[in-house]
């Protein structure tokens, strides 16, 4: 017969978590998720764009079978670790935007490190080895309904889990273990209500009326998990964004209500990424782009994807300054791709001077 330990496992639990800055926790079971239906017809709508690992038939049965990424799990503890919302407000126009959860070291390092401590934390103190394995946004795992069911939060209309005191400021992650403890009740209340402000304020409209997401209109997507040449309504809907978007958070009236929650944030994003200026980005190459940038989730769209990015926001937001600073890249610059993107777009930056 499997020992299920009670409720006051699950309080010392989340306080060792909370310690380490899991401000957030919550106990699950390895069950299949009940509307995995959904899940499908997002991806037959096609919503996933161009990232088909979302849809591997191996992928899917994993997503919809949590069980799957450890055969003996028994619970699997959800944990959410806030980080800090950078607000723009008033930036020059040679400030471009990355998103705050990427103005950090990389959580997928940091989230990791710090799970395993708890788990040398609760070998002790369950007396007992404890089979387990963690994740965070790194395997097929639907996070938020693993999130939902272990009472984290509520699916908010922009796709993301909210919490009422944290707001959605915070990354997911899962520890699988082989223990059984006692699980959390589901989150079953929506505070959404008639609030569109993020629906409203998503400058590409890539919000669905169903609570998710139209990747191929979304600029988290496009500045991250696009890979080659952008199409030139891509273009358009990227604005000054370089690496991601937090607009759909910033206005979110949860999030206002957060900034009060004094969290203990995963790390300090109020560092130099958030007023980095193109001028400086336009000057790396590939070594200084990793030493810059290699520890960060910024690594993740190579120095083309981050110089692609940024050159189609230097169009976009075609200010006549630039035009001297795309002529010194354009001369530099080695790669094929880049060099004829900013001729392209120093030409039109010329015609309108002309």
């Amino acid at each position: 017969m499997t020992q299920l330990f009670g409720e006051d496992t699950g309080k010392s639990i989340k306080t060792t978590l909370a310690n380490l800055g899991f401000v957030l926790s919550g106990i699950t079971t390895p069950e299949p998720i009940e509307n995995f239906s959904l899940y499908q017809q997002w991806i037959e709508a096609g919503y996933h764009a161009s990232m088909v690992y979302l849809a591997r038939p191996d992928t899917l049965d994993k997503r919809a079978n949590p069980a799957m990424m450890l055969p003996d799990a028994k619970s699997i503890i959800v944990v959410g670790i806030p980080y800090t919302p950078f607000r723009p407000v008033n930036l020059p126009p040679d400030v471009k935007i990355i998103a705050s959860y990427a103005q950090g070291p990389d959580y997928h390092r940091l989230i990791p490190e710090r799970l395993a401590s708890f788990v040398v934390w609760l070998c002790e103190y369950l007396q007992q080895d404890v089979h387990h394995a963690i994740f965070t946004d790194s395997a097929p795992i639907l996070e938020q309904e693993l999130a939902i069911r272990a009472g984290i939060g509520w699916r908010g209309k922009n796709n993301l889990i909210i919490n009422p005191m944290y707001g959605s400021f915070f990354l997911l992650a899962e520890i699988f273990v082989n223990v059984a403890l006692t699980p959390d009740e589901p989150f079953s209340t929506d505070f959404c209500g008639n609030c569109r402000k993020c629906i409203e304020a998503c400058p590409t409209r890539c919000i669905l009326p169903n609570r998710a997401i139209d990747a191929r209109r979304c600029r988290s997507y496009l500045t991250i998990e696009k890979r080659g040449d952008f199409s030139h309504d891509e273009s358009l809907l990227i604005g000054d964004s370089i690496f991601g978007c937090d607009i759909c958070q910033l206005v979110c009236p949860w999030n206002e209500k957060a900034a009060n929650a004094n969290p203990q944030p995963l790390f300090d994003s109020q560092r130099s990424l958030q007023v980095i200026q193109h001028e400086e980005l336009l000057t790396l190459d590939q070594q200084t782009f990793k030493q810059r940038f290699g520890d960060t989730p910024i690594a993740r769209t190579k120095r083309n994807g981050l110089l692609r990015n940024l050159l189609t926001a230097i169009g976009n937001q075609a200010n006549l300054s630039d035009v001297s600073t795309l002529s010194q890249f354009i001369e530099q610059e080695t790669d094929p791709y880049l060099k004829a993107l900013a001729q392209s777009i120093h030409n039109q930056l010329n015609q309108k001077l002309h």
